[in-house]
């Protein structure tokens, strides 16, 4: 077995910790068999032609995230947001190893941080007012009890009122908290489909998929 095939391949083996153990051995296998087929036995025609054992890796993990099912429609829970925050940031890297990716991620960073901008300010904002209606009523509440012995209309009124802006609070947060959840998935699926634009004609071999460009 040619030493400079296996070394590239121990490497990119290393940089494929991401996968799954018997994906990551048959990635492992195929590229060995491609380098052999190929006669690439020197570092330079190996790199010439796949890169460097790194940026191999990150194609492929991107290329095997964007081939992941697709995220169900079931409210986000927390080994659902790690596994899309892992697949995310294998297809930044991925889209980074090519030629075009730091123009593309430039720009999308640039609609991205604007969007988030606009959006964190408006969160912000509903989450002031939130801490403002809660202060507001509690306020409300506390100061209407003692006139439910002097002046129990006024203090009947005065304690409705608080307990409505209490109530308006806690219906407000779970539709806040709704939104931002909206507001991860939706990135998480603008990163997504950018990977599928740029990686539509390159065909990175991974364990589910029997296609390379040559």
């Amino acid at each position: 077995m040619n030493q400079e095939i296996e070394a590239y391949i121990n490497e990119l083996s290393a940089n494929l910790q991401g996968l799954p153990e018997d994906e990551r051995q048959e990635t492992e296998e195929f590229y060995r068999e491609y380098l052999l087929d190929g006669k690439l036995y020197s570092r330079s025609s190996i790199e010439q032609k796949l890169g460097t054992s790194q940026q191999l890796a990150r194609k492929i993990l991107a290329d095997y995230s964007l081939n992941l099912d697709e995220p169900p429609t079931h409210p986000i829970n927390h080994q659902r947001s790690q596994s899309d925050l892992r697949a995310v940031w294998w297809i930044i890297l991925g889209i980074l190893s090519m030629p075009v990716g730091i123009p593309i991620l430039s720009a999308l960073l640039g609609i991205i941080v604007a969007t988030i901008s606009v959006i964190f300010a408006l969160i912000i904002g509903f989450w002031g007012l939130i801490f403002a209606l809660a202060g507001i009523g509690l306020t409300i509440v506390v100061k209407a009890i003692p006139l439910l012995w002097t002046q129990w209309q006024v203090g009947l009124f005065y304690t409705g009122c608080g307990l409505v802006a209490l109530a308006l609070v806690a219906l407000i947060v779970p539709m806040l908290i709704h939104l931002i959840r909206i507001v991860i998935d939706a990135s998480f699926q603008l990163i997504r489909r950018l990977g599928h634009k740029v990686f539509k004609n390159q065909y990175y071999q991974t364990a589910n998929k029997e296609k390379h460009q040559q």
